[in-house]
Parts: structure tokens; C-alpha cells; sequence
């Protein structure tokens, strides 16, 4: 019960760390910090849990957090929203001394999403070792 208290209060103290910075973002910040002590709780049961899946992170508490504001999709929202992504593959370039690149598989079209690239934060790089 006492770590849960201080894992609390380091929840909310971040929250308010974060929340004096000026940023266009504060209202995504404000909604991402729990607002009753059972939300607290539940954010800190998926920590522990995501702290015995994943033995190098260094703060499943971040990682819980982020983790439990990913929206989930069915099928249905995928097959209306997603996008293709195979318009390009990895290949050594036609330009002399440029390297490897993204190369277009097809023509594209001016204005035509290439490659979408969401963001998903991770907070621990640790994770990525």
C-alpha cells in the first residue's frame, strides 16, 4: 500500500512538472493523468504486470501510462482509416554517393501519402535495447 502511495505521488508530481512547461499540449498532458486514486491503481497493477513482461525497462510506469492511452482498432476502422504501406522498398540509390534509401515502387501522384508514419512515444530507451 505505501508504494502504492508513492507511486502516486510520483504520477502526480510529474503530471505537475509537465503541466508548468508552455506547450500547445497541456490539455493532451492534463488527460493523461489519472483522476481518482482507483485509476492510480489500475495504472500501477498494468505497471507491475508490464515490469514482469519486460525485465530491461527501466520505468514501466511511463511505459503503463502510455500503454493505457493507446486506443485499440478492430478490422472494421482499419479497413476505412489504414493505409498501404508497401509503396516503397529499401534500396541502394540511383544517385551517385547517396546511399540507401526509400524507393517509390510506383509512380506517385503530388499530394499522395507516401509512407504515414504515426508517432507512439517511447519514453524508455531502454526498451529499444
Amino acid at each position: 500500500q505505501k508504494l502504492k502511495e508513492v507511486t502516486a505521488e510520483h504520477i502526480l508530481s510529474s503530471a505537475r512538472r509537465s503541466l508548468q512547461m508552455e506547450s500547445p499540449r497541456k490539455e493532451r498532458i492534463a488527460s493523461l493523468i489519472p483522476k481518482t486514486l482507483d485509476e492510480v491503481n489500475s495504472l500501477f497493477d498494468l505497471a507491475v504486470d508490464i515490469s514482469r513482461k519486460f525485465d530491461k525497462l527501466s520505468n514501466p510506469l511511463t511505459f503503463a501510462l502510455a500503454k493505457g492511452n493507446i486506443n485499440s482498432r478492430d478490422t472494421t476502422w482499419i479497413v476505412s482509416n489504414g493505409h498501404c504501406l508497401d509503396n516503397i522498398y529499401i534500396s541502394k540509390s540511383s544517385l551517385p554517393f547517396a546511399g540507401f534509401g526509400a524507393i517509390s515502387k510506383r509512380l506517385m501522384r503530388s499530394g499522395n501519402i507516401i509512407a504515414p508514419m504515426p508517432l507512439l512515444h517511447i519514453s524508455d530507451q531502454n526498451f529499444l535495447a
